[in-house]
């Protein structure tokens, strides 16, 4: 069984929605869900994951602060396991994330703009890479 690590940033939900539940029940996959409203805990948890992959949506961080996405950035690039990142909304869209920052990190992918069923989706595609 898959166990994947989600980690979630300020405002974000403190638990899953019965869909993402079902989603990992459906994939084989064991879900350890984090919401943190201080960046810090959620990059400890990168760097130490204690899981087969990782969930990632740093929520308003990247688009508050540059500084705060770039450390995001930093933590991402030294995942040791698959790391997917989820945006509710389209950062694309969003003027105040800094798009060049992103080639230093090392994702396996990135959803946004779909709401909670990019959690779905991350689960289904992170189960079918590893094998669950």
């Amino acid at each position: 069984m898959v166990k994947i690590l989600i980690l979630n940033g300020p405002g974000l939900p403190a638990t899953p929605s019965d869909d993402i539940i079902a989603a990992a029940d459906n994939a084989g996959a064991t879900l350890e869900w984090v919401q943190s409203e201080k960046l810090e805990k959620l990059i400890s948890r990168i760097k130490s994951p204690d899981a087969d992959a990782i969930i990632f949506n740093p929520a308003a961080d990247i688009t508050a602060s540059t500084g705060l996405y770039r450390r995001s950035v930093d933590a991402m690039t030294h995942s040791d396991v698959p790391l997917t990142e989820v945006h509710l909304t389209n950062i694309f869209a969003a003027k105040t994330v800094p798009h060049s920052d992103r080639e230093s990190a090392k994702t396996t992918g990135i959803i946004c703009g779909l709401g909670d069923f990019g959690y779905v989706l991350a689960i289904n595609a992170i189960a079918e890479n590893l094998g669950a």
